[in-house]
């Protein structure tokens, strides 16, 4: 243990008078034993020295003593402010214990800012003091909590805006505390200077709340005295304000997380109720599907069946549709084959279907087993409110009754057209006798009689007439033949036609027709009948001395017709059945006028079979407008005469003026020209000059047009040249038999021959040809006369042969069996389209034609041209031609 300084010099200054006493006496002693003066002076030299040294260690001493007490004094010091440091923690650990205590009992986070201004306000004796957060902009706080006495106005609720309060604005940016000695005058928050007056507040400190590094608000502690706010107080104000801070955010976040729960569970009960509307959606809808007729299979993209009705399994597999879920169609490939006429179609056509998650597709298809029966079979893709493909839902509506119906039907027409035809044509040949008095004179009431009689006579014509076309129609037996129609020559034409019933009535008729308007790709003959039934009904319908306006426009790629008249007009009610068959319009004078309600019917389908539509516009009592488009003629197309000027061309012709008139058409166009009078001389410059094109007049001296096109094949070397037929004669099917590839009828227009022309060189050259035909004696008849024309021919008798074929040889163009023992053509064409989109097809029907569901089915796989029993040379040539001009 270490002795202090005072007691060290004590013990030195004993040991030294104890040595002192022994060396000093016995120096005495000694001296007084000997009597020797010396060892006196010795000792009292000894004694002097002793003397001095009891002073220094003395002197020493009380410094060291003194030393040691300021040591004491500094010490006590130290722990007088470590005691006082203690104490102070001991309160601030005691406030932050009773703020954090209160804020984990509640976790409201606005009960812990009340907390903490409570117990500031209490610990440093304050008056009042207050929490403000900040909104999500930052640019305004709200009073959320607060501490007052009694008798202080309330701030809770206060919008303080940082615009003008720079002292907060301080605070906030820079994170420190802040110190406003007079809260009423600081000119750094003028917009707060009345509030602080009615609240009485003098001194201000201003604390930052900060939660994970960002002031979220501020606290402030205000006195209403003069009050000066020491580092301890102001350390410990900001001390308590950052240790909430982490329960501030776990309080948060517990009310984050009850508003989560909140939100759960209320979307379990959402989900909940919604669970069961589905379920009960779901129990009516399969209560509707297994109600209904239809068999009805939905597969998902990975060909698994995921819902059938009780339908399908009866007529089918009879199974529990249990049994079903989750299996491939594949599994139940089997099945199928004893179902079905063609399973492997059917399945091809489910595999096809699938990759196609866009499409509504039809298709008929034939059950053999346990009895025969034809199905429609419809397929539309299903998918989900977020556009999720699902799959597809296959729908087979029986329509073995409706089909039957429909074979009665047309047959019945066909038996009653052809039967009432030979009655009326005698009744229509003896009343022109009687009217012409080659019986003798007939009076005028015998006369009018007779005009009656050849009146009601025309009509029934007309109506079998009508009935004929509707079964063509319905039957696909309605040939059209294809080509490039000037629209504003034929309606001049009709409207001169029925100019005498016009001038009847004194109606007033306008044309209104484009100049340049282009040519449309259409049949001749049924764009005369569609116009001459569209204007006769506005001549019909329109009182006398009214007006009737024909305007045709092209609009983009085709040409609109608009026939206006200012008629009766048809009610709102009666426009939506205006093109239903056998429909006529409920008023009087539409009952008055004879008629048959099949007019429009057919005028519909004659403008949609040509790839056009019909719409009307009426008013009742004002007039009615009705319109159709047909497309404009697909391979007109400008093109350079640099391009032109390679293309050459050779007029065979003997007509010298026509053909001087040709080449300059034909020059000012860019095309290089020549020119042969006779049909040998074309042989020989086509042979030396092979040109791009010929064409052609049938009326030769030498050798007529068709042995000019034989000699032509006989050659390699002008065997593959274009010849366009420039005749008067009609037969253009012939001509076309033989390998033409145009005709064009004189006399013609400068545009017409080079829309003719400019078409043969954009359109692709047919060279050879696949058959495909079960029917021996069907398949060489066609290949004869395609042999004869010029034409390679190659033969399939069966399903299987035809893709390797066309893999081999690459045929230009294909004539496909429409339904044979070993030919499903449609199942045939769906393969073909998957690999060849452009490929020309001709489809060919038997002798009852092809049924509305093949024709749609077709038409939608690209193979518009149809082809049906007899097969004729002719027939046989406008397939081809329409294959090769259409898109």
């Amino acid at each position: 243990m270490r002795r202090n300084p005072l007691e060290q010099a004590s013990v030195r200054w004993v040991i030294l008078t104890i040595l002192f006493f022994v060396v000093t006496w016995g120096i005495v002693f000694y001296a007084l034993t000997n009597i020797n003066e010396q060892f006196f002076v010795i000792a009292f030299l000894i004694a002097v020295a002793y003397a001095i040294w009891s002073w220094v260690l003395i002197r020493q001493a009380m410094h060291e003593t003194r030393a040691t007490q300021k040591m004491l004094e500094a010490s006590l010091a130290r722990q007088h402010a470590s005691q006082a440091a203690l104490e102070r923690q001991f309160r601030e650990t005691l406030l932050l214990n009773r703020v954090i205590a209160t804020a984990i009992s509640s976790l409201e986070p606005n009960q812990i800012l009340e907390t903490i201004c409570q117990e500031l306000a209490r610990a440093l004796d304050l008056p009042q003091a207050g929490v403000a957060l900040l909104n999500a902009e930052r640019t305004h706080e709200t009073v959320v909590a607060e501490y007052r006495t009694p008798g202080k106005p309330s701030a809770l609720g206060i919008i303080l805006p940082l615009e003008g309060n720079e002292a907060t604005r301080y605070v906030i940016e820079n994170q420190k505390p802040l110190v406003i000695e007079n809260a009423q005058t600081d000119p750094r928050q003028p917009a707060l200077h009345q509030m602080e007056k009615e609240r009485g507040t003098v001194t201000l400190l201003i604390l930052p709340i900060i939660v994970r590094g960002q002031v979220i608000g501020t606290l402030g502690l205000e006195s209403d005295q003069p009050r000066v706010f020491t580092t301890d107080e102001i350390t410990l104000a900001q001390n308590v304000a950052n240790a909430t801070s982490p329960v501030l955010e776990s309080a948060r976040l517990t009310a984050e997380l009850r508003q989560e729960l909140e939100e759960r569970r209320r979307a379990e009960a959402q989900l909940q109720k919604t669970f069961q509307d589905i379920e009960r959606a779901q129990t009516r809808a399969r209560a509707l599907l297994d109600a209904t007729t239809d068999s009805i299979l939905m597969i998902s993209p990975d060909e698994r069946i995921v819902a059938v009705n009780w339908s399908f399994c009866r007529n089918f597999f009879g199974k529990h549709p249990r049994e079903l879920y989750a299996h491939t169609i594949q599994d139940h490939r089997a099945e199928l084959a004893q179902l079905f006429q063609d399973p492997e179609g059917l399945l091809r056509h489910i595999r096809h279907t699938l990759q196609n998650p866009e499409q509504y597709v039809t298709n008929l298809i034939v059950q053999t087993s346990p009895k025969l029966r034809e199905y429609q079979l419809v397929s539309t893709p299903v998918r989900t409110s977020t556009n999720e493909f699902l799959g597809r839902l296959y729908i087979f509506h029986d329509v073995s009754h409706e089909r039957e119906v429909e074979r009665l039907r047309n047959e019945f027409f066909s038996m009653v057209s052809h039967e009432l035809r030979t009655p009326l044509t005698s009744i229509k040949g003896y009343v022109d006798l009687l009217q012409s008095g080659a019986t003798g004179e007939v009076s005028p009431e015998q006369r009018e009689f007779l005009d009656i009689i050849k009146t009601n006579t025309d009509r029934l014509v007309k109506l079998i007439n009508d009935l004929l076309d509707l079964s063509r129609i319905d039957a696909g037996r309605l040939d059209l033949h294809l080509q490039a129609v000037d629209i504003t020559l034929l309606a001049r034409q009709v409207v001169n036609t029925l100019r005498p019933l016009i001038n009847d009535k004194q109606q007033h008729v306008t044309l209104d027709l484009a100049p340049n308007t282009p040519p449309v790709w259409a049949d001749n003959d049924r764009v005369v009948q569609i116009l001459t039934n569209l204007i006769s009904n506005a001549h019909k319908y329109t009182p006398n001395g009214g007006t009737i306006a024909i305007t045709i426009r092209p609009v983009n790629d085709h040409v609109r017709v608009d026939v206006q008249d200012n008629g009766i007009g048809i009610s709102p009610e009666d426009q939506p059945h205006l093109f239903s068959r056998f429909f006529r319009a409920k008023n009087r004078v539409t009952q008055q006028s004879p008629g048959t309600g099949l007019g429009l019917a057919i005028t519909r389908s004659l403008v949609e079979m040509q790839g056009g539509e019909i719409f009307v516009t009426s008013i009742p009592n004002q007039g009615s407008t009705f319109s159709f488009t047909l497309p404009i003629e697909p391979h007109i197309q400008k093109e350079t005469r640099a391009v032109l000027a390679e293309r050459s061309i050779l007029i065979v012709d003997e007509d010298v003026d026509l053909t001087n008139m040709m080449r300059l058409y034909l020059e000012r166009a860019g095309y290089r020209v020549s020119v042969a009078h006779h049909g040998k001389t074309a042989i020989e410059m086509a042979r030396t000059q092979k040109p791009d094109l010929i064409t052609l007049e049938l009326l030769l001296s030498d050798l007529n047009g068709f042995q000019v096109i034989e000699a032509l094949k006989e050659y390699p070397e002008t065997k593959t040249i274009p010849v366009m037929i420039v005749s008067v004669l009609a037969d253009r099917e012939e001509g076309k038999l033989l390998g033409a590839v145009d005709y064009l009828g004189k006399p013609f227009t400068e545009p017409l021959l080079l829309q003719h022309v400019r078409r043969v060189f954009t359109a692709g050259c047919i060279k050879t040809i696949l058959v495909a035909q079960s029917e021996t004696e069907s398949r060489k008849l066609i290949a004869v006369l395609l042999h004869n024309a010029g034409y390679q021919v190659i033969e399939a008798n069966d399903d299987l042969m035809i893709l390797p074929l066309i893999e081999e040889q690459a045929p230009d163009l294909i004539l496909l069996d429409l339904k044979s023992p070993q030919i499903d053509g449609i199942a045939v064409l769906r393969q073909l389209r998957e690999r060849y989109q452009r490929l020309p097809v001709v489809m060919m029907g038997g002798y009852e034609g092809i049924s509305n569901e093949s024709h749609q089915a077709i038409v939608q796989l690209g193979a518009p041209t149809m082809l049906t029993k007899p097969i004729t040379a002719e027939k046989l040539a406008t397939a081809i031609y329409q294959a090769i001009y259409s898109d």
